[in-house]
Order: structure tokens, then C-alpha cells, then sequence
């Protein structure tokens, strides 16, 4: 009958532990690292985006004094009221700025701005107070119990009589009325009755801010978003709705041929 060599097994043991431990740090490393979407590079470039970045850096380079929601107006105007939009050179796009910057829409421009903040700053405020009502309770001060004597054993038959003779007395008249008036019994939900809903409350925007998109980069491709969170693609059609950090895809909401109109 042979032996068997313990050593020879601990050393088996030890090194399937240690590859064990490898192969666990390599999976929670590739569980880390996210795989970037290669960028195309025969994709057709956005035409929206780029008028709307020379828009911007003509402004900028003019020195206008105004928000940036200013830029994005114009251009969209260009875009609906000139045929051939796209192609008009410097002096014709200043020239057309001059005349259709009047002071009403810029204060129009900058009431677009502060919406955007004061919606920014509505969600910050709920978030810290969801926050604060989720934080445990655990460091506030504990009342602190006053000590009472401990209870003799006649006082403890005291108080069980006591108690025992309370009980008795409530559930006397409950008896009473119960062989007198037959129990009414609560009609039964019928099966299958829907339950209540509840709205859900949801915000309400002006279609000035739906049709105000700010481009945006995501996995390397340029988007346009407006403070709904709907996302047009590089073709300038309906690519989803932004959640903070993907773009969901899906159908457009009912109002979508009135924001792209």
C-alpha cells in the first residue's frame, strides 16, 4: 500500500490557490475596464454641429457680450428662415447677427440660461435631501432610561390581578353587542379591480427650451441635447433620451415633429 506525500499535496494546494487568486484579479480588472466605441471614420459629419460650432466661434471671435444660448437661437433661425444656411460666408452671417440680435431676444437667450441653472439647482438640492433622509440615525443622542426598582413578588400578583381584571371588563360589552347585532363583515374586493394610480409629476418645459440642443461628445461621436434630454445624432434625427450617462434609445416623445419643426 503506498503513502501519501503530504508535502507534494500542500505544494498542488498552494498553487491552485495562487492562480485562483490571478484569475480573480484579472476578471475584477476586466470588469473595470470599459471598451470605448471606436470612432468611424468614413461616418458623414453633422451638419448642424458644425454650423452651430462656426456660429460660436464667429460670435467669439466678434467679442459679443451675451449667453451662450445666444448662439444657438441664431443659428436655428438661420437654419429656418435662409435656404442655404449652411453655406453663407463670415461677413453675411455678422451682418445677419446685427440685425436679428435685438434686445428682446437676447433677454430671451439669458431666461433660457437661468432655467437651465434653476433646474440644475432644483435637482441638486432634491438629490441632497433624498440624501439626508436615507443618512442612519444611528448618532443621535440616546434618551437615557431612568432605572426603576426591581418589582416584589407581591406587587408583581398585584399587578397581573390588576391587569387580568381590566381585560375581563373590556371584553364584556364586546360579547354583549356580538350576541345581540350579527358581525358585519366588510364586502370583499372583487378580483382582479385595478388599483389606484398614481401620476407620475412630470416637468413641464417651454418649446423655446426643447428646441434649444447643446452639442455634446459622447464614445467619441457629437450629439445634440436640449434640457429634456432628447439627443439628435449627427444625421439630425432622433437618437434617444440622455439619463446622465447613456443615451436610451427608443421612440421619440409625441412632441417630437413640433421641438424639430
Amino acid at each position: 500500500m503506498s503513502t501519501i506525500d503530504m508535502s507534494s499535496v500542500m505544494e498542488t494546494i498552494s498553487s491552485l490557490e495562487t492562480q485562483l487568486t490571478q484569475l480573480r484579479s484579472l476578471l475584477g480588472d476586466a470588469k473595470k475596464t470599459k471598451q470605448k466605441r471606436a470612432v468611424n471614420p468614413d461616418a458623414k459629419p453633422n451638419a448642424w454641429i458644425d454650423f452651430l460650432k462656426r456660429i460660436n466661434a464667429l460670435l467669439k471671435e466678434a467679442k459679443h457680450e451675451g449667453p451662450a444660448t445666444i448662439g444657438v437661437l441664431f443659428a436655428k433661425h438661420l437654419k429656418d428662415s435662409r435656404e442655404g444656411a449652411y453655406d453663407m460666408d463670415t461677413t453675411m452671417i455678422l451682418e445677419a447677427f446685427e440685425a436679428w440680435a435685438t434686445p428682446e431676444r437676447i433677454e430671451h437667450a439669458k431666461s433660457l440660461k437661468r432655467a437651465k441653472k434653476d433646474s440644475s439647482a432644483a435637482s441638486s438640492v432634491a438629490s441632497q435631501a433624498e440624501e439626508a433622509s436615507d443618512a442612519p440615525a444611528s448618532d443621535a443622542p440616546k434618551k437615557e432610561r431612568k432605572k426603576r426598582e426591581p418589582m416584589t413578588e407581591e406587587a408583581k400578583a398585584a399587578r397581573k390581578e390588576k391587569m387580568a381584571a381590566k381585560k375581563a371588563a373590556a371584553v364584556a360589552p364586546a360579547v354583549a353587542e356580538e350576541a345581540v347585532a350579527p358581525v358585519a363583515h366588510a364586502a370583499p374586493i372583487a378580483p382582479g379591480a385595478p388599483k389606484k394610480a398614481f401620476a407620475k409629476k412630470k416637468l413641464a418645459y417651454t418649446m423655446e427650451q426643447l428646441k434649444d440642443f447643446d452639442e455634446f461628445e459622447h464614445e467619441g461621436e457629437t450629439y445634440g441635447r436640449n434640457i429634456r434630454g432628447d439627443v439628435v445624432n449627427g444625421d439630425g434625427a432622433y437618437a434617444g433620451n440622455w439619463n446622465g450617462t447613456e443615451i436610451v434609445e427608443g421612440a421619440p416623445p409625441a412632441d417630437w415633429e413640433t421641438v424639430m419643426a
